[in-house]
């Protein structure tokens, strides 16, 4: 397919060709990524989304098209993107699905995005009160934390002062405006039942003030519905249980707060209930 031609026809033909496998491998032989990747850099706004959900699909699956994101510096140039004036949520949110497809592809591609992204990118993206933004942005994250090198990744997420204001600001995001999809869930699964950040990530979103007692009954129950869900696949780490009963031992403290301390005890018993069960 003629790359040269400008124009939303053609942009229109792109996409519904990149939505299957033999078209996305089709697009890679032509090099059509690193055309589009190159007219990222001067896009008209009428043409950003179309050419981001084109990337994205490009980079479904397709190891090729991945491969040449990767040695082109696609992160780094989505990031300018993502960022400019131009980018509107739903660019935001297609970016991001972009960047959680193209991490799937290898450890090199998930050091990539987090060298781009970790840890301020990843902070601003996470103040947007918006579930089209925090679903994918969970997607990217979960995936950059997993697999080979992801231990690394994972523990810097989990770092009280980079890291975790991260997760702070989504679960906040879940709490003013809900989430769609299962990425949080996984997340905070990963940080709060199979290693030991509970209490740390309980002691940021309390000293946070935001809706007190609310944001954390939220947590509670994004973790209660996951030991719900999955109770065989999740394994417990050894200071989960302890970490419930050091926030049980708080509850004085929260009975005479501001916020919302019904919520979150309903929301802590559930969970205590749970643990006794599995």
């Amino acid at each position: 397919m003629d790359m040269s031609a400008d124009g939303e026809e053609n942009l229109e033909k792109l996409l519904q060709v990149s939505k299957t496998a033999e078209g996305r491998s089709r697009l890679a032989t032509a090099g059509t990524l690193a055309v589009l990747l190159r007219r990222l850099s001067t896009i008209l706004p009428v043409d950003l989304l179309p050419v981001l959900r084109i990337l994205r699909n490009l980079c479904a699956g397709e190891a090729a098209n991945q491969d040449a994101f990767l040695h082109l510096g696609g992160p780094a140039v989505v990031e300018t993107v993502l960022f400019s004036p131009l980018a509107n949520l739903e660019a935001r949110r297609i970016g991001l699905q972009l960047l959680g497809n193209f991490a799937l592809a290898g450890e090199v591609h998930r050091a990539a995005v987090w060298g781009s992204f970790y840890p301020a990118r990843f902070l601003e993206l996470a103040t947007i009160r918006e579930p089209r933004v925090c679903d994918p942005l969970c997607m990217v994250l979960d995936t950059c934390c997993s697999s080979e090198g992801g231990r690394r990744r994972f523990e810097e997420l989990c770092d009280d002062e980079r890291g975790l204001p991260i997760v702070v600001e989504i679960i906040k995001t879940a709490c003013a405006g809900g989430y769609e999809e299962e990425w949080l869930e996984w997340l905070v699964t990963k940080i709060c039942i199979e290693e030991p950040y509970l209490l740390l990530l309980f002691q940021k979103l309390a000293s946070s003030m935001y809706d007190y007692g609310k944001t954390e009954a939220v947590l509670l129950k994004l973790l209660s519905k996951s030991l719900s869900n999955r109770p065989v696949e999740i394994s417990l780490s050894n200071d989960f249980a302890l970490s419930i009963l050091k926030i049980f031992r708080k509850l004085p403290m929260l009975g005479t707060s501001p916020g919302s301390p019904l919520l979150f005890l309903q929301g802590l018993l559930q969970l205590m209930c749970l643990v006794i069960l599995l």
